[in-house]
């Protein structure tokens, strides 16, 4: 589940962006900085694509990586795959051996890359985000992969228009909300319908053999009806505490 506070972070950042390239410039390190924060990774670029040309216009740690070259897209087969395939999120867990990222395949065992995360933005300024998870960090959690997804979307939405980008951020605070709830509610709501059936299930047995039910049973069927009780108020403080 995505970070919300993480998420708010980043569309601090993404507010901000401007189509002027030195403020774009400027903004996108800001971005890549919190990203870096946020998913603990130590190495990020940003590839702006120009028609059948792209270019790295900003990268963490600057002196890594070719700023300002441009080169053919074509001759970065991942770069183009993400561009052509319009996904938003692409991840590659293996790219030593991965035929899209084996053109880069030193640079891959030089600095102990172990997967790449490529994160897409459309619109009037295209390009990729390409966030790499390096040596200790082994891979890309699911509510990572998540933000950056996020982060991409609402990008993209700032770059349609300032109400676009509000309306997409709004959009995507009330669905982790809504996750955020039915995470907790889950395992109490689950707890109360395995303890109802237990009960149900001892009265009807009683009831067919034709029986009270024993001193034994009644004490049985307290302690879960005590647990119920337990997990309904769970309920009514997590209602509590969000409303």
């Amino acid at each position: 589940m995505v970070n919300c506070m993480a998420l708010l972070e980043i569309a601090q950042k993404i507010g901000n962006i401007s189509a002027h390239q030195e403020i774009l410039v400027q903004n996108m390190l800001e971005i890549l900085n919190v990203l870096c924060s946020c998913l603990k990774v130590k190495r990020v670029t940003f590839w702006q694509i120009f028609d059948s040309d792209c270019k790295i216009i900003v990268g963490i740690p600057v002196e890594a990586h070719g700023i300002g070259q441009r080169d053919l897209i074509s001759s970065h087969p991942d770069i183009e795959y993400i561009i052509n395939s319009k996904n938003s999120i692409h991840l590659v867990e293996d790219p030593e051996i991965n035929p899209l990222t084996a053109y880069f395949l030193k640079i891959i065992e030089q600095n102990e890359i172990n997967a790449i995360l490529y994160v897409l933005i459309l619109g009037e300024i295209e390009g990729v985000i390409v966030v790499d998870a390096v040596n200790e960090k082994k891979i890309f959690r699911y509510e990572e992969i998540e933000l950056c997804q996020v982060a991409g979307k609402l990008i993209t939405a700032r770059i349609v228009s300032y109400d676009f980008f509000l309306e997409t951020l709004w959009n995507e605070i009330n669905w982790i909300c809504l996750q955020d709830l039915r995470h907790q509610l889950m395992n109490p709501a689950q707890v109360i319908g395995g303890f109802g059936k237990m009960i149900a299930k001892e009265i009807k047995k009683a009831n067919e053999e034709g029986r009270t039910v024993t001193l034994l049973e009644q004490e049985k069927l307290l302690r879960q009806a005590e647990a119920i009780e337990k997990e309904a108020r769970k309920i009514e403080k997590i209602f509590s505490n969000s409303f």
